[in-house]
């Protein structure tokens, strides 16, 4: 079976904290997403970035398992597995397998110092015990030893691995590797680490590196990408220059203290959550079962601070459902000579769900012509509703009739309209805050 290729650039993310100092999955989903939206090819969670070495195993087991659920064909999730020896490397490995994520990245134990036979061992074994992709992390400055191109190449070897993430500060080895690859027929994805300290991104890209294996695209996911793309014109040499240089400020202040503080004390200068935000037209009938009104819930939490409004715009269900109201009221557009006429009704179906169907009626140039258009919704009622914002960590949750304030009538309105506050920490909800650092006994460190 053909290894997958991984190009462009590689985020180790942050893990985001609440400010009891837990795990916010919501926001770490959140943050997954921002990628997703911005350019980024794959993802590592729990990488040293994640501050994988300061969670417990049952935390990096849950992520592990809501992470399964975020995974998207266009861009990999993998998470970082390494633990304190072997077996329970390769345990996170197969948990992480089980769960369904896309791939795992894993380097030497900490502390163990071994010799080169020994590493090699010990990435065969965890190889040959995965069901899913695997990527090696090089790190000498912090496992204390270096693989040497030999031992990368017949590693390379093995089905199961297919990323190299490079930070060897040794540019000779890393064009070995490169030249070996290509004399061998080697599939192997080659990427390394973005920081300014080593200088590994020009070269590795100039000799045919896939992309970057990088912690500053956490903030800066377009300008990675470019910076991360493989050279196969020469304007994408230039284009790599030309943003690498740009962006280079920001790559020396993401490695100018131990990661990953320099990058979450960025984000909190940026800011970790909007004021307000709007879901209008009816959009939340699209999502038909609890688990996916749920996620889109959770997911407007992470993206507002602590009091962000919310506010929903559905029509109100509860009326149409009681009625059965099948048809909804003509819609009629023109302009000049041309019509359009929207015919739009409900049908009732068994499962509990509506089939909405929208006769078009065109009339353009004196023809008439027809389209029909259906889609099948989930009618929310507020009660559903004001459950699912409550278990999502809204409060304050206050319905209306339209958007103009009038009284929610479940019999009588034609909308219904929410208003909702996201909880504060200090009235028992999570409160998540992704520029809180395990790694420094609190957060803002340094300031």
């Amino acid at each position: 079976m053909a290894k997958v290729r991984l190009e462009g650039s590689f985020v180790a993310l942050i893990t985001p904290f609440d400010s009891a100092g837990r795990v916010d999955l919501g926001g770490l989903r959140a943050w997954v997403e921002f990628h997703a939206a911005h350019g980024t090819s794959a993802v590592l969670i729990m990488g040293s970035t994640g501050e994988a070495s300061l969670l417990s195993l049952e935390e990096r087991r849950a992520i592990i398992s809501a992470a399964s659920t975020w995974t998207r064909p266009d861009m990999p999730i993998y998470v970082g597995c390494t633990a304190g020896s072997t077996e329970a490397t390769i345990d996170l490995v197969r948990h992480a397998g089980a769960a369904g994520v896309d791939g795992v990245i894993v380097t030497v134990p900490a502390y163990a110092c071994p010799s080169v036979g020994e590493a090699v061992d010990f990435y065969r074994a965890v190889a040959d015990a995965a069901e899913i992709p695997v990527g090696i992390y090089n790190n000498p400055e912090r496992v204390k030893m270096d693989l040497p191109p030999d031992a990368v190449l017949l590693l390379a070897r093995h089905p199961r691995i297919v990323i190299l993430k490079e930070a060897s500060p040794a540019v000779f080895h890393i064009a070995a590797i490169a030249a070996g690859r290509q004399r061998e027929g080697v599939e192997l994805s080659l990427m390394c680490c973005d920081s300014p300290n080593l200088g590994l991104v020009i070269p590795v890209m100039a000799l045919g590196g896939q992309g970057t294996a990088n912690v500053t695209g956490n903030l800066a996911p377009l300008e990675m990408a470019v910076i991360s793309r493989p050279w196969r014109s020469f304007d994408d040499a230039l284009a790599c220059r030309s943003e690498y240089l740009r962006l280079l400020p920001l790559l020396q202040f993401a490695y100018s203290a131990i990661n990953p503080v320099p990058i979450k004390s960025l984000a909190e200068a940026l800011g970790t959550g909007f004021d307000a935000l709007l879901c209008l037209g009816n959009s939340l009938p699209h999502l038909l079962t609890e688990d996916d009104l749920r996620a889109a819930l959770m997911d407007f939490a992470a993206c507002l601070r602590p009091g962000g409004l919310l506010v929903l715009q559905n029509l109100n269900y509860d009326r149409i459902l009681a009625r059965r109201e099948a048809w909804l009221p003509l819609q009629a557009y023109r302009e000049r000579e041309d019509e359009r006429l929207f015919l739009r009704h409900y049908e009732f179906d068994p499962d509990g769900l509506l089939t909405f169907q929208v006769v078009v009626l065109d009339r353009l140039a004196g023809a008439w012509g027809q389209r029909v258009l259906a889609t099948r919704l989930r009618p929310w009622r507020e009660r559903e509703l004001a459950q699912a914002l409550e278990e999502a960590g809204f409060h304050r949750l206050q319905f209306w009739g339209d958007m103009q304030g009038a009284p929610f009538d479940p019999g009588e309105s034609g909308n219904l309209v929410v208003t909702a506050l996201r909880a504060r920490g200090a009235e028992g909800q999570q409160e998540p805050r992704s520029t809180t650092c395990r790694i420094s006994g609190g957060e803002g460190w340094p300031r």
